[in-house]
Order: structure tokens, then C-alpha cells, then sequence
């Protein structure tokens, strides 16, 4: 094999793996990016969720103090 036909090989097999890297790169930063949506939408629910513990508690406090009225 000539070396000009070996480095033309190797530079075809370079460029190969640069788009091979590139691609990997590339789906790093897709799941980077859905992670970072996945932990956000997290943080909302654990919000949420929040909210709604504290909107049941005093509904049911609520619903008690009422009861009590209706009785004595």
C-alpha cells in the first residue's frame, strides 16, 4: 500500500470517528437537556404537592370546626 493511499485512509477513518464523536456529543446534550426538564417538572409536582397537604389539612380542619358549630 502507497502512503498517500495509507493517509488518505486514515484521514477518512479520522473523519469517521470526529462525526462519531459529534454524535456523541450531541446525545449528551439531549439527555443533559431532558434531564434538566425531568428535575424542574420534579420540583413542580414536590411544590404542588405541598400546597395540596396544606389545602387538605385546613379543609379538614375547616370541615371539623364546622361540624362543632352545627353541635353545641
Amino acid at each position: 500500500m502507497s502512503a498517500d493511499k495509507q493517509k488518505t485512509e486514515h484521514e477518512i477513518y479520522l473523519a469517521k470517528v470526529k462525526v462519531e464523536i459529534n454524535h456523541l456529543l450531541a446525545q449528551i446534550t439531549r439527555a443533559r437537556i431532558e434531564a434538566d426538564k425531568m428535575q424542574a417538572e420534579t420540583a413542580k409536582v414536590n411544590k404542588e404537592t405541598k400546597w395540596y397537604e396544606i389545602v387538605i389539612t385546613i379543609s379538614a380542619t375547616l370541615a371539623v370546626v364546622a361540624i362543632a358549630k352545627l353541635f353545641l
